[in-house]
């Protein structure tokens, strides 16, 4: 299978080092040397640059990971040697001691450029030495994700790729990546270098993808959904919000209600586990070190309890605001979130502290969400701007004077940024924000902390499950 050349960035194309025939040194039966026909690799990329990264496990103990098939390359003992006008011939096995007459005992140092014939001669001596590799199925690296390292950033900058070709330039190791239609393979000189090179790639990946999980902690008790259900009542009979840009599909379901502690880019089901087992982990000790272990249970009288209250916006700027959230209040109290018994404020704080910091640890996660970890519960997003109106507000929208615009289709012409969202049409939240400066909006036990997923389950109306770890069991 041939491999497809994703490097064609602008009007610069990299070209790939050609597949030549190898001779065989055993005459063949029937008068033919055999020809190894192979994809070529589509970049050299040089991997000393990336010291310090983690090795893959996966890479390091092969037996135990199926997906990753390696294959090692022997090199053959035929010699390929230059002349001095450039010519290029090939040795049998039996030649590997021949000296030239030619050429000189000890040459003298050369000073002088060299030829494009000699610079594809050292490209294609650097392929030779590409001896080991590693296959990489699409289902545990998204082909499509890899190939977004070959564009152009923003303003005409480098691509991925394209830095990495140039900094191949400078230094002499070097490894190779190529694309086929199910998997994408890497070749290097050493098993070192290859598990480099697969930790480096899968990052780089990574940091392109759209968010695909999230850790969440679910709040739908029934005094949130029917405060969020009054406020979305209020803005949707006031022609004022209107005007704001202020629409029932940029209003967050109460059904969706949630705490977002941070954001994940899972690319397989192995990560997925990975995450999984991260999340119970960075629970059970955060509770440990609040000294709340073991689990609360049904029966418990201190349970947590999280009160939304108030109205903030994300930036600074209230006339260009694309997210709206309400702050969480933290305490101990009864099981129907009423009868506060004390304040634990700094428990939900340490609580998410420590599930964000085991997974940036792991490289799951990224770092800024360490470094700016705000607990929120969003009450009014612009990214949802132009979807169909979740049926929680079907009866309110019909019964509002106030037009609510159709919805837009995505038809892939809104320009995307380097996550996936498209670009948004803010509003202007100083009226609602002014409004709703004290409200509350509701309360809710704290049963469960989720590993959830992009997508909606139409079961329970809120986000896909892929891990729990529950924290009060429901009686």
């Amino acid at each position: 299978m041939s491999a497809r050349n994703i490097l064609t960035v602008g009007s610069r194309n990299y070209r790939a080092p050609p597949t030549r025939a190898r001779p065989n040194p055993t005459p063949s039966t029937s008068g033919t040397s055999s020809t190894a026909a192979s994809a070529a690799p589509i970049l050299a990329l040089d991997a000393s640059h990336a010291d310090g990264m983690s090795a893959s496990s996966a890479l390091r103990n092969p037996a135990s990971t199926p997906t990753a098939t390696r294959a090692a390359t022997t090199p053959t003992s035929a010699m390929r040697n230059t002349d001095r006008n450039g010519t290029a011939s090939v040795d049998g096995p039996d030649d590997d001691d021949r000296v030239y007459r030619d050429e000189p005992p000890c040459p003298a140092p050369r000073f002088a450029p060299r030829s494009a014939s000699e610079q594809d001669h050292d490209q294609d001596q650097d392929q030779d030495n590409l001896v080991h590799s590693v296959m990489i199925p699409d289902s545990d690296l998204p082909i499509r994700e890899v190939s977004k390292l070959a564009r152009a950033g923003p303003g005409g900058r480098l691509s991925v790729f394209e830095r990495w070709q140039r900094l191949s330039e400078l230094r002499g190791s070097h490894f190779a990546i190529t694309t086929q239609s199910k998997a994408t393979v890497i070749t290097a000189p050493s098993e070192s270098m290859l598990e480099l090179a697969h930790d480096r790639l899968v990052q780089e990946v990574r940091s392109v993808a759209a968010y695909s999980h999230f850790v969440s902690i679910p709040l739908h008790d029934v005094s949130i959904v029917t405060a969020i259900r009054g406020m979305a009542e209020r803005i949707l009979r006031d022609p004022e919000y209107s005007r704001d840009n202020i629409e029932a599909s940029t209003i967050v379901p109460p059904t969706q209600m949630h705490l977002s502690v941070g954001m994940l880019t899972l690319l397989n089901d192995a990560e997925e586990r990975r995450a999984a087992q991260i999340l119970e982990r960075a629970c059970q000790a955060a509770l440990a070190d609040a000294q709340l272990a073991p689990a609360f249970s049904a029966s418990s009288e201190r349970i947590p309890v999280i009160t939304l209250r108030g109205m903030r916006g994300m930036t600074n700027d209230p006339r260009a605001m694309n997210v709206l959230y309400a702050v969480p209040e933290f305490q101990l109290g009864a099981q129907d979130g009423s009868s506060p018994l004390g304040l634990g404020a700094s428990l939900l704080q340490l609580l998410a502290s420590r599930i964000v910091a085991e997974f940036v640890a792991s490289g799951l996660m990224e770092a800024k969400f360490a470094s700016d970890l705000k607990l929120h519960a969003t009450l009014i997003n612009t990214k949802y701007r132009g979807r169909n109106v979740n049926p929680v507000f079907a009866d309110l929208v019909a019964a509002t004077t106030v037009a609510q615009p159709e919805p837009v289709r995505n038809n892939g012409k809104q320009r995307q940024h380097s996550k996936g969202y498209a670009e948004r049409i803010p509003i202007d939240a100083s009226r609602v924000m002014e409004n709703f400066a004290d409200s509350s909006f509701g309360s809710a036990v704290m049963r469960s902390i989720h590993l959830s997923k992009m997508q909606h389950d139409p079961a329970t109306q809120y986000y896909a499950k892929a891990a729990e770890v529950v924290v009060v069991p429901r009686p």
